[in-house]
């Protein structure tokens, strides 16, 4: 009955997706993306229909129209995606927590469109700049705590593809700093929500005037802050006579650099639970203003001593002046999960794979492949987790392991699809990756007894 009832769940969240597509384009989205589950290796287009046994049922260029002509939005999509996880994961009237960032996904090919030569973040240090060529993507994540897991994960919605001035002007369109498309983002999720509050987690690249001073009313921004940031006290009230204009900013303040070298300001010590263990931190905190970023808004500016590297402090802040210190550095620690997220993606989802070239190609290919991380794990969480497909191989050596990783699954998915109704059983047998086994090589064995060690969460 797990078995039947695990099929049936990730059949009906895929149907939950119709009302994005039209009909045709609906059987092609459900095939490509059972398809792109059981592929191993480069995940391609071709690769997806070979895998889901739709190879010669129909000329393959019809599922390439599906990224390049078919009629969908990707955002409706995500939007679509979004409500299922805050009907899962978030109940009514909690918080919304969002995380933004940018990653590069590396392609090649004088006629992609959309190709630039980005800076490659993983890769370069603060001495050396490795420059790469691929796309570069603006992403809103919603960080959420399965059941499954313990560690919070972080599920993409919607992308923005960024493009450099060179790009934009050689392809005649308009061009937006990632900071920009991080703002349409934000205020489109807050569109979406409704009455529910969000919290915005950003690094110090997204802490700038285009996010901070545009935030929807029913948003926060918890990120990281210059060491030199110009702050300055709250203004004095408007004089008893009424005349002229009250004042937006207070006198000016030292910068948080200034006040972590302060003596004669202490250090608190704190006990904050992040990154999955209780960790001792020291800090100063103020009220402030940051007018060059949030405006006149009073913000809780928390500054944080660090002991190692040659960073004397981290300074982070929140543009709700109530949060506490603590609360502020358990905010900012979600920001992490989206990275891990990025990894995932590109190692195991191909997120970089496919070798698209035209526009709507490109710009729908790369988050329809993120949106599939997305419901992955909200169908693992749901009723993957503990069903007879749900089993991971021994590996004594890794004593830290606590809960499943994305690898696991993604397995249990790819053995969710193969059972299901819409993949030909020929094709799991003849079907072969680069090794020569089936997609399903390394599912073979059979399930652990329950003295085994499977991954708990």
């Amino acid at each position: 009955m797990r078995c039947a009832s695990a099929v049936a769940g990730l059949i009906a969240l895929i149907e939950v997706f119709r009302p994005a597509f039209t009909r045709p384009s609906f059987e092609k989205c459900r095939q490509l993306w059972l398809g792109w589950l059981l592929t191993q290796g480069r995940r391609t287009v071709t690769g997806a229909i070979v895998a889901s046994g739709q190879a010669g049922r129909g000329h393959h260029a019809a599922w390439h129209r599906f990224f390049s002509t078919a009629r969908w939005s990707a955002d409706e999509l995500g939007r679509l995606v979004l409500q299922q996880i805050l009907a899962h994961f978030v109940a009514e009237g909690e918080l919304v927590v969002v995380s933004l960032d940018d990653t590069l996904a590396p392609k090649k090919g004088p006629r992609v469109w959309g190709i630039g030569n980005h800076i490659d973040a993983v890769r370069s240090s603060r001495g050396t700049k490795v420059f790469c060529f691929g796309h570069v993507w603006v992403v809103l994540c919603v960080v959420v705590q399965p059941s499954f897991s313990h560690r919070p994960w972080a599920l993409p919605v919607l992308f923005r593809l960024y493009r450099s001035k060179k790009t934009a002007k050689a392809d005649g369109v308009a061009r937006l700093k990632k900071t920009e498309l991080a703002r349409e983002l934000v205020q489109l999720v807050a569109s979406w929500v409704g009455a529910r509050r969000i919290r915005v987690l950003g690094d110090s690249a997204y802490c700038c005037a285009e996010v901070g001073q545009n935030l929807p009313c029913n948003s926060v921004l918890v990120g990281a802050m210059r060491h030199d940031a110009a702050l300055t006290t709250l203004p004095d009230p408007a004089p008893a006579t009424g005349r002229g204009r009250p004042r937006l900013r207070g006198p000016r303040l030292p910068t948080p650099a200034q006040m972590a070298q302060d003596e004669g300001i202490p250090w608190k010590p704190a006990t904050v639970r992040i990154y999955g263990r209780d960790q001792i931190v020291e800090y100063k905190t103020v009220v402030a203003q940051w007018y060059r970023v949030c405006h006149a808004l009073p913000l809780r500016v928390v500054i944080v001593r660090v002991t190692t590297g040659e960073i004397a402090c981290r300074v982070y802040f929140s543009s709700d002046a109530t949060m506490s210190p603590e609360e502020i550095l358990q905010a900012y620690a979600l920001r992490w999960p989206i990275e891990v997220t990025f990894r995932d993606l590109k190692q195991h989802l191909g997120f970089a794979d496919p070798p698209n070239r035209k526009r709507a190609a490109v710009e729908r290919t790369a988050p329809w492949v993120g949106l599939l991380f997305s419901i992955t794990v909200l169908w693992y969480d749901r009723v993957g987790h503990g069903s007879a497909f749900d089993w991971a191989p021994l590996r004594p050596w890794y004593r830290q392991r606590r809960s499943p990783s994305f690898q696991e699954v993604l397995a249990t998915a790819r053995r969710a699809a193969a059972a299901s109704a819409f993949v030909d059983p020929i094709v799991l047998v003849h079907f072969g990756n680069k090794s020569g086994g089936s997609p399903l090589a390394e599912d073979r064995a059979p399930p652990p007894t329950a003295s085994s060690s499977r991954c708990a969460a």
